[in-house]
């Protein structure tokens, strides 16, 4: 089967939580030994904390733990700590993925303030009552209303973005369907739809 780089591109959260896996389930473990030949040794830590590996974090495929000793294969396939995935594909996205990996960065109109319920309603709608596991919108004014607040009060203190948390990753590849942004409605109130992106610090 021929896979184009549209599918690629379409899929690609898919594809890059796919490679993370790879990274941290087999390649920081069966490279590790080369790893901490090539290093300088400014960069090998103490025996029992993990190899500092230039360029990570990494923007898109963030941490990776190498650590300097392994243990054996034989222990590695007795205790069953080097589970390798069957194939290229052969890896559940879902157990894989981070939150942070699945989730969406939500952005809302000025002055049409959106509910929790309202967003998780809209998702679960289209992509299944089982896709959503959290929205998570800022409170602003407290727990109880001021009946005192006047209307541009109420737009001041109005939350203008939240937080998706879906049940997986290839969801987050079917709502942006290879788009950066995606507008949906809820009662006419628009909602904005981005990948989240975790800010690494270096």
């Amino acid at each position: 089967m021929d896979i184009s780089l549209q599918i690629i591109y379409q899929n690609r959260y898919s594809a890059i939580t796919g490679i993370k896996n790879f990274l941290t389930t087999v390649c920081s473990r069966i490279f590790s030994d080369i790893v901490q030949q090539v290093l300088p040794s400014s960069y090998i830590t103490s025996h029992n904390q993990p190899l500092i590996i230039p360029g990570f974090p990494h923007p898109t495929f963030g941490s990776i733990n190498v650590m300097p000793s392994v243990a054996s294969l034989d222990n590695f396939s007795s205790r069953n700590l080097f589970p390798i995935p069957s194939g290229i594909w052969g890896w559940n996205a879902s157990c894989i993925a981070t939150e942070n990996d699945r989730t969406l960065f939500l952005t809302f109109s000025r002055g049409i303030p959106v509910s929790e319920a309202e967003v998780r309603l809209v998702f679960t709608e289209k992509y299944g009552e089982n896709c959503v596991k959290g929205v998570h919108i800022p409170k602003y004014g407290g727990n109880l209303p001021n009946e005192n607040l006047n209307s541009n009060q109420d737009v001041q203190q109005q939350s203008l973005y939240g937080r998706l948390v879906l049940d997986s990753v290839v969801t987050v590849d079917r709502i942006l369907m290879g788009e950066s942004k995606q507008k949906f409605y809820i009662d006419g109130k628009p909602i904005w739809a981005r990948k989240f992106k975790n800010r690494y610090r270096k």
